[in-house]
């Protein structure tokens, strides 16, 4: 995949904009978008996550409710390039 993002909506702009952006692309093969509700659901793709990191160049790496997010680190140790959607954000190194 040339860009991926799976998570949960946590109601902020960005990942309202991720979920938008996974329904506009839904049926790209370079581009694999899911964002859950509150409670999870079921990915479109029949593959772990821990696969799909590993099949992707760069990941979407959206603030959370602090001013970091693991999300950053765990998308560098799958070997991918993480994209910044933050404001205020702090890097971890």
């Amino acid at each position: 995949f040339l860009f991926t993002f799976r998570g949960k909506n946590n109601r902020r702009g960005v990942r309202n904009g991720l979920a938008t952006m996974g329904a506009q692309h839904q049926n790209d093969t370079d581009v694999y978008v899911e964002v859950f509700g509150k409670h999870g659901g079921e990915p479109r793709l029949n593959i772990s996550y821990e696969e799909l990191m590993t099949e992707t160049h760069f990941a979407a790496a959206p603030r959370g409710d602090a001013l970091f997010s693991y999300r950053f680190s765990e998308i560098f140790s799958f070997g991918a390039i993480p994209v910044v959607f933050a404001d205020g954000w702090m890097y971890p190194f």
